[in-house]
């Protein structure tokens, strides 16, 4: 059907294929009514693998909320870093399931993403996307007690006492999920120059 509507332009080229088995292509703006059921891959694929001006998405309201999400709030959680931290996010509409045929059980949201280079990693991406997702799982937790009793469990053989020193008391007493991305990323260098240091003096 796709094809029949678009045969008279030239300037169109239709794939038809898994958009996570896709690899990236040149692309400029992208408007998509995401399927909710894989929306975290999709989004993990397009904001990290993907060069674009400008994105409009279709999603579910759950879902676009915790990527829109404030640091504090109930929504606030690992896909709003993951989100934020390639892209700013703005909330353009709230769409009830009368919206669309069929009717979905749940409300959707449209976002607007527009990439920026606001945060410059100096560690490597995987190891502070596994931070994140370790001090998520705590998200109610104070911080220092997530360094001191949970991180250790899942990151071996660095110096709790050395990485506190380094430390603003002020965030060390913050919940997970109150901390900005800013301090987010501060703590996963902190904690990557506490475990390079450690393997130098061995």
């Amino acid at each position: 059907m796709l094809n029949m509507v678009l045969e008279e332009y030239n300037n169109v080229e239709i794939i038809n294929m898994d958009f996570l088995k896709l690899k990236p292509i040149n692309i400029d703006k992208i408007v998509s009514n995401i399927p909710y059921n894989i929306s975290s891959p999709i989004i993990e694929k397009i904001v990290k693998e993907y060069k674009f001006s400008k994105a409009i998405l279709g999603l579910q309201k759950e879902f676009g909320l915790r990527m829109a999400a404030e640091p504090g709030s109930k929504d606030y959680s690992r896909l709003t870093v993951l989100a934020q931290l390639y892209c700013k996010i703005d909330i353009l509409k709230t769409l009830p399931p009368k919206s669309f045929y069929p009717e979905p059980e749940v409300d959707s949201i449209i976002l607007s993403l527009t990439p920026f280079k606001k945060y410059d990693l100096s560690v490597p991406e995987e190891f502070f996307f596994k931070i994140i997702t370790i001090l998520f799982m705590f998200r109610r937790k104070v911080l220092r007690k997530v360094l001191k009793h949970y991180l250790p469990k899942h990151i071996k053989k660095y110096s709790y006492e050395k990485l506190i020193e380094d430390m603003d008391s002020n965030i060390l007493c913050k919940r997970i999920y109150m901390l900005s991305i800013p301090e987010l990323v501060d703590i996963a260098e902190k904690i990557w120059i506490n475990l390079n240091d450690k393997l130098k003096r061995k």
